[in-house]
């Protein structure tokens, strides 16, 4: 839809202002999935094989740490990425708007 909307002629400053908050959504799209390594968590079969002679509660025993500490590696840098992909959407749904003005006040 937006695409569709840009394709038209626009007046050369909302072109301009459309241009520029599309690179930045790009850019923070890009920012958001070009992020550090994640800390991996156990995996489950592994895990079920290593300590399959053990009972439910010894298994959790055992792998709960290494759980905990995944998450509590991975918590900011997901927090983060969602902010990146927030300021992307944010970002386009202004464009869709501007461009949806300018063909309401018929500048277009």
């Amino acid at each position: 839809m937006i695409a569709a909307l840009v394709g038209q002629h626009l007046p050369t400053i909302v072109q301009g202002i459309v241009a520029s908050w599309l690179l930045v959504a790009l850019v923070q799209g890009t920012r958001a999935f070009l992020f550090d390594r994640y800390s991996d968590a156990p995996v489950a079969r592994a895990l079920a094989e290593r300590y399959s002679d053990r009972s439910p509660a010894g298994m959790k025993w055992a792998a709960l740490p290494a759980v905990l500490r995944a998450i509590d590696l991975n918590e900011p840098k997901l927090f983060e990425k969602g902010l990146f992909l927030n300021q992307l959407v944010l970002t386009v749904a202004a464009v869709a708007g501007l461009v949806l003005l300018a063909k309401a006040l018929d500048l277009a």
